[in-house]
């Protein structure tokens, strides 16, 4: 099971990204550093466009989590929140050590097998699982996904994250975990709750 990581604390300028034909299609590139400006102080890690970035304290913690990440790394032009907007170039935007792809059942195509769209919820090609998927893309559409480890690192060091979960095509749906039917307390419950004799 691997996780996306979600939660927006930074908005992108797009300047880092271009289009560029790839066979009978466009796709989006990047061809400079991310440049991101934070919604709110004490951000240590983020996604955005499906890319995570985290601080360089941050980042060297994942190093001895995930050794080569930082070989894979890129820095980030980050500007703080406003109303000052000053720079703080000690982020990293997180490379990956492997691509997985989607399952077929997840990829729409036309007469002429090109993509026309991608169908959540996303479940991965099973024969795509590489050795280390620490930190990885999705190749059809770019998104970062990090293994459970790495989420419980990043859940530790920042608040307001959240994950979804992305499961192989091979891997069982995960269960979910059953909940007891709603019950109204009886009055002689009610009584004892509020002290009652």
């Amino acid at each position: 099971m691997l996780y996306e990581v979600d939660g927006p604390l930074a908005e992108d300028d797009g300047s880092a990204w271009e289009f560029q034909p790839i066979g009978s299609r466009f796709t989006r590139v990047q061809v400079r550093p991310l440049s991101i400006a934070l919604l709110r102080d004490g951000v240590r890690a983020l996604s955005i466009g499906g890319d995570v970035v985290v601080d360089s304290a941050l980042a060297r913690e994942l190093e001895h989590l995930v050794p080569g990440l930082s070989n894979v790394a890129r820095q980030v032009i980050v500007l703080g929140p406003q109303p000052a907007l000053q720079p703080l170039p000690d982020m990293v935007q997180l490379g990956a050590l492997a691509t997985v792809r989607l399952a077929p059942v997840c990829i729409e195509r036309d007469p002429d097998g090109h993509i026309v769209r991608l169908v959540q919820p996303f479940v991965l090609d099973a024969a795509s699982r590489a050795p280390d998927l620490s930190v990885c893309k999705i190749a059809e559409n770019q998104l970062t996904l990090v293994s459970q480890a790495v989420r419980d690192l990043l859940l530790a060091r920042q608040s307001g994250l959240s994950f979804n979960a992305v499961r192989f095509e091979d891997e069982a749906v995960p269960a979910e975990v059953p909940r007891a039917p709603f019950r109204m307390p009886s009055a002689e419950e009610l009584r004892k709750l509020k002290g009652g004799s």
